[in-house]
Protein backbone atom coordinates (compact mmCIF):
# COMPACT_ATOMS: atom_id res chain seq x y z
CA UNK A 1 0.00 0.00 0.00
CA UNK A 2 1.31 3.36 -1.09
CA UNK A 3 1.22 6.64 1.29
CA UNK A 4 -1.01 8.22 -0.23
CA UNK A 5 -3.24 5.25 0.08
CA UNK A 6 -2.58 4.86 3.69
CA UNK A 7 -3.31 8.41 4.04
CA UNK A 8 -6.69 8.39 2.47
CA UNK A 9 -7.80 4.96 4.46
CA UNK A 10 -7.23 6.66 7.63
CA UNK A 11 -9.04 10.50 6.92
CA UNK A 12 -11.94 8.22 5.91
CA UNK A 13 -11.68 6.26 8.98
CA UNK A 14 -11.43 8.85 11.04
CA UNK A 15 -14.69 10.73 9.59
CA UNK A 16 -16.53 8.24 10.56
CA UNK A 17 -15.37 8.76 14.29
CA UNK A 18 -16.89 11.75 14.10
CA UNK A 19 -14.23 13.97 14.87
CA UNK A 20 -15.96 16.88 13.46
CA UNK A 21 -18.82 17.80 16.64
CA UNK A 22 -22.24 18.71 15.45
CA UNK A 23 -21.91 21.02 18.08
CA UNK A 24 -19.21 23.02 16.65
CA UNK A 25 -20.36 26.32 15.26
CA UNK A 26 -17.62 25.58 12.30
CA UNK A 27 -18.71 22.58 11.23
CA UNK A 28 -19.83 23.07 7.72
CA UNK A 29 -16.85 25.26 7.15
CA UNK A 30 -14.17 22.09 8.76
CA UNK A 31 -16.74 19.32 6.64
CA UNK A 32 -15.87 21.44 3.34
CA UNK A 33 -12.41 21.48 4.27
CA UNK A 34 -12.39 17.59 5.37
CA UNK A 35 -14.03 16.83 1.85
CA UNK A 36 -11.30 18.71 -0.29
CA UNK A 37 -8.67 17.41 1.63
CA UNK A 38 -10.26 13.72 1.01
CA UNK A 39 -10.73 14.20 -2.29
CA UNK A 40 -6.89 15.62 -3.49
CA UNK A 41 -5.59 12.81 -1.74
CA UNK A 42 -8.46 10.31 -3.71
CA UNK A 43 -6.97 12.07 -6.92
CA UNK A 44 -3.17 11.91 -5.79
CA UNK A 45 -4.05 7.66 -5.53
CA UNK A 46 -5.66 7.35 -8.93
CA UNK A 47 -2.68 9.20 -10.36
CA UNK A 48 -0.56 6.77 -8.66
CA UNK A 49 -2.10 3.63 -10.42
CA UNK A 50 -0.18 3.04 -13.82
CA UNK A 51 -2.31 3.21 -16.94
CA UNK A 52 -1.00 2.13 -20.59
CA UNK A 53 -0.47 5.11 -22.75
CA UNK A 54 -3.65 5.78 -25.68
CA UNK A 55 -0.92 4.83 -29.49
CA UNK A 56 -2.77 6.61 -31.68
CA UNK A 57 -1.91 7.56 -35.19
CA UNK A 58 -2.50 11.08 -36.66
CA UNK A 59 -2.77 10.22 -40.55
CA UNK A 60 -1.73 7.31 -42.70
CA UNK A 61 1.57 8.87 -43.16
CA UNK A 62 2.93 9.82 -39.72
CA UNK A 63 4.66 7.65 -37.43
CA UNK A 64 2.61 6.33 -34.46
CA UNK A 65 2.17 8.62 -30.86
CA UNK A 66 1.07 8.23 -27.53
CA UNK A 67 -1.54 10.13 -25.55
CA UNK A 68 -2.51 10.19 -21.80
CA UNK A 69 -5.37 8.36 -20.99
CA UNK A 70 -6.12 10.47 -18.34
CA UNK A 71 -6.05 13.97 -20.08
CA UNK A 72 -5.14 12.90 -23.63
CA UNK A 73 -2.11 15.09 -23.78
CA UNK A 74 0.64 13.96 -26.47
CA UNK A 75 3.66 12.13 -24.09
CA UNK A 76 5.56 10.76 -27.24
CA UNK A 77 6.88 8.90 -29.90
CA UNK A 78 6.57 4.69 -29.98
CA UNK A 79 10.21 4.76 -31.15
CA UNK A 80 11.27 6.61 -27.85
CA UNK A 81 9.73 4.73 -25.51
CA UNK A 82 12.73 3.91 -23.47
CA UNK A 83 13.35 7.63 -23.01
CA UNK A 84 9.95 8.87 -21.93
CA UNK A 85 9.09 10.03 -18.57
CA UNK A 86 6.88 7.80 -15.61
CA UNK A 87 4.70 10.18 -15.57
CA UNK A 88 2.62 12.50 -17.79
CA UNK A 89 3.53 16.20 -18.12
CA UNK A 90 0.57 17.69 -17.95
CA UNK A 91 -1.31 15.80 -15.50
CA UNK A 92 0.75 13.77 -13.68
CA UNK A 93 -1.00 10.47 -14.43
CA UNK A 94 1.68 7.32 -13.57
CA UNK A 95 2.15 5.92 -16.93
CA UNK A 96 2.68 2.00 -17.56
CA UNK A 97 5.07 1.51 -20.46
CA UNK A 98 5.61 -2.56 -20.37
CA UNK A 99 4.39 -4.53 -23.43
CA UNK A 100 2.15 -6.70 -20.82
Amino acid sequence: MNKYQEALDKLSFYSGLGLIDENTPQREERWKEFEKAKNMIQELVDKEKSMKPVLYKVNEYDDHFHKCPKCGCEIGHHILKSTLFKYCNECGQRLDWSDK
